[in-house]
């Protein structure tokens, strides 16, 4: 269920577990509707416009920063360790190295 108010987004982290991911991220996109197999997979090697319908969020790192690259511009922010380099998010798997963003399951394209 998805409450109709701001949240604080964790991309590598949950909380409520305290599990923490360890690995590379290369790009995150948020949809506002579930896709398809078929959807995903038509564009999942493509890089987007940000402007694409549905398209709520979109951290690709490829600048070197959290940047929201969707209209909402939901810029993110790194806490613990976590750090971009060139087009990937690095989390090393502990406490509190999350990328962090506000976004609002309201926001449609």
């Amino acid at each position: 269920m998805i409450l109709k108010n701001e949240y604080l987004l964790q991309i590598g982290a949950i909380r409520a577990y305290e599990v923490f991911f360890n690995g590379l991220i290369d790009e995150v996109r948020l949809w506002n509707f579930a896709r398809t197999e078929a959807e995903i997979q038509s564009i999942m090697n493509s890089i987007l416009t940000g402007k694409e319908e549905g398209l709520v969020g979109y951290w690709n790192f490829d600048d070197g920063t959290t940047k929201d690259l969707s209209p909402y511009g939901n810029d993110g922010s790194l806490r613990g360790d976590a750090e971009t380099g060139k087009e990937l998010l690095t989390l090393n798997g502990h406490n509190g190295n999350v990328l962090e963003a506000c976004w609002s399951p309201d926001q449609k394209s």
